[in-house]
């Protein structure tokens, strides 16, 4: 079998060995040695724990084949994450670098604030077989990785204005802004064919009271079932190109304050409502300045993170089983 593959078997049978998809699981399941990083071994336990907060935020957006597609996507990096890591560990404990408790309680409550509440966070924990001393354990490793990255990544790189400059002016067509609008929308759902006449309807009903005066943004928290709809319908600027032309055409030809007429969609129907215009520009040097460090340090990070690690994969011995 393929590297890759066996990473993704890997990935897949511990979500469902943990209990974490449905699925009986079974008391004492001993642990298994996936690979071997000089004279560390990684188990399938420590493999789980990375899959914990990824299956969490994932479940959150994907559900059925769609998440597992994703979670399968996913797992070649892990492993291998976990392989640097390991690597990464071995090199703090020469350097007599450590993690102190504070630290790893920060990395625990961001792990926690995704969840719930703690009923939820400690019956996943259960399900997955992981004890919270060995997750403090695993994030203790986590923030000493992070410190040594700060070591001899992080702060070894710095992006200067002679940089920034030379990117921007090397890639202006990247800071070309479209013509754009402010809008806000109100989105009637309807996305089967035997409610399409009743949510019609509906969003007509919507459209009169707008025309007789009513406040967008009132409407817009009584009836849209939208995202942007707790945002009082809120899109931002929407510039040319971002939506379908059929819809651009509409939104784009009204004056500011103007409601459009329906527009339908496979999914629903859309009112919208336009603000303030922006005309076609070049971003300017300073406003781009933010992103193009942002860019730079990116490109830098990595390349200088992979130089790093490769040094320390050299020489040691690594075993994926």
């Amino acid at each position: 079998m393929r590297k890759g593959s066996i990473i993704k078997a890997l990935f897949i049978s511990a979500l469902f060995i943990s209990g974490i998809f449905a699925g009986p699981v079974y008391a004492g399941v001993v642990d298994k040695v996936i690979a071997v990083v000089n004279d560390d071994v990684i188990t399938k336990s420590e493999l789980d724990i990375m899959v914990f907060p990824v299956y969490k935020e994932y479940a959150a957006k994907y559900q059925g084949n769609e998440l597992m597609e994703k979670l399968n996507d996913a797992a070649d990096g892990l492993l291998e994450k976990l392989i640097e890591e390991t690597l990464i560990l071995q090199q703090a404990k020469r350097e007599n670098v450590t993690a102190d408790k504070s630290e790893v309680d920060e990395r625990i409550e961001k792990i926690r604030q995704k969840f719930s509440g703690e009923g939820e966070f400690e019956g996943v924990l259960e399900q997955s077989h992981i004890t919270m001393s060995k997750l403090r354990e695993e994030y203790k490793e986590q923030a000493i990785a992070d410190k040594m990255m700060d070591m001899k990544v992080r702060s070894r790189i710095s992006v200067g204005p002679s940089e920034i400059e030379s990117y921007y002016m090397e890639h202006r067509p990247q800071f070309n802004e479209a013509e754009a609008v402010e809008l806000w929308s109100i989105f009637v759902k309807a996305e089967a064919d035997k409610d399409r006449d009743e949510k019609l309807k509906a969003a007509e009903g919507i459209l009169s009271r707008l025309g007789a005066g009513e406040d967008f943004g009132k409407l817009t928290g009584e009836y849209s079932d939208s995202a942007a709809a707790a945002g009082g319908g809120d899109r931002g600027f929407v510039h040319k190109g971002d939506l379908l032309k059929s819809v651009e055409e509409k939104v784009f030809g009204l004056e500011e304050g103007g409601i459009s007429p329906i527009i339908s969609s496979p999914g629903g129907y859309y009112i919208f409502k336009a603000g303030k215009r922006r005309h076609s520009r070049t971003v300017t040097l300073e406003e781009a300045t933010p992103q193009i460090i942002s860019i730079l340090y990116a490109q830098k990070f990595e390349a200088r993170y992979d130089e790093w690690v490769n040094s320390l994969k050299k020489d040691a011995y690594i075993s994926i089983r």
